[in-house]
This record gives structure tokens, sequence and C-alpha cells, in this order.
């Protein structure tokens, strides 16, 4: 095999993603097999493309057949992941009904604060069952029991809280006990 089609193929290979290549061939087997006879000859491959045509259309319908797949893989997995986060944020909204009122407390402030973050201390049980149940996450090992460790919440439940469904959960200007604002 020549070098130059090697260097030509890692070249392709490396820039360009599977989905590029199977593009880029599609469109030159395409544009040659649908452009006039005029155009071909005075281009001056008239000829290469009547003695391959017969591989060149394999090829577009190799290549077609091959974006065809892929496309349907992306759409599948695309639409199985949105069913899967609906799936979650059902759940999830299931949880935050039946959270008991401690643990509805530490979600209200992140509610209420607007905060993505906040310190919380690590040996609180409601804290780590919230953790547990995925509504927040522990953002670093960093942390000390004076000041307690960072608390994020987690994507979903963020979306979960800013649900406009479940607001009336806590209402907007609900206050939380004192006891709550200082922790």
């Amino acid at each position: 095999m020549p070098t130059w089609i090697t260097t030509l193929w890692n070249w392709l290979t490396g820039k360009l993603s599977l989905v590029a290549l199977a593009m880029w061939i599609f469109l030159l087997a395409l544009l040659l097999t649908t452009l006039p006879a005029h155009y071909l000859q005075v281009l001056q491959i008239d000829a290469l493309v009547h003695l391959y045509r017969p591989w060149i259309s394999g090829a577009l319908l190799l290549t077609l057949t091959l974006l065809i797949v892929i496309g349907v893989r992306s759409l599948s997995a695309w639409i199985k992941g949105k069913w899967h986060d609906k799936k979650h944020l059902r759940e999830m909204k299931a949880h935050l009904t039946a959270l008991p009122p401690d643990q509805q407390y530490i979600l209200a402030t992140y509610f209420h604060r607007k905060f993505n973050s906040q310190k919380w201390s690590i040996e609180d049980g409601a804290v780590l069952e919230l953790q547990a149940r995925g509504f927040i996450y522990q953002s670093s090992r960093l942390g000390n029991f004076a000041e307690g460790w960072a608390f994020n919440l987690s994507r979903k439940g963020a979306e979960l809280l800013r649900n406009p469904e479940y607001r009336n959960l806590w209402g907007e200007e609900a206050p939380l006990p004192r006891s709550w604002w200082a922790r």
C-alpha cells in the first residue's frame, strides 16, 4: 500500500470522527453520481466516474445506511436518556413529598436562599439521607466539624425544587424556623 494512502487515512481518522468521515464519503459519492455529464467532462473525470460508478454507488448506499444507523442509535439513546431523566424526576418527586420535616427544611433552605451550595454537619442524619437519595451531594472532602462540609444541590434536585408545581410545597414567603436559618 502506498504511504500516501496510509498517511491520508491516519490524518482522516485522527482529525475526523467516523460520522464525519462517513458524511464526507457520502457527499462525495452523491456528488459524483448526480453531477451532470457536462460538468464531469469539464473536470475531466467523466471516464473515471463511468468506470467506477458501481463502486461509487455502493459507497453511497453503504455510507447512507451507516449514517441512518448512527442517527437511529443516537436518537434512541437520546430518547432513552430523556425517559430515564423523567423517571428519575418522578421518583424524586415522590421522595420529596414523603420526606420527613427535618429533610424538607434542609431542602427549603436551598430553595429560599437560592443557593446551590451550603455547609452542613457531616454527622447530621437528615443531610446524609438527602445525599443518599440524590437531592444533594458532598462537593469536597474539605471541611471541619465546627463549620461543616459543603453540600451542593444536585442537578436533579435543583430542577425539582425550581419546578413551578412544587413551589407551593413551601411557598415563596413561608418562613423557616430560626433554628434552621442558623444551621
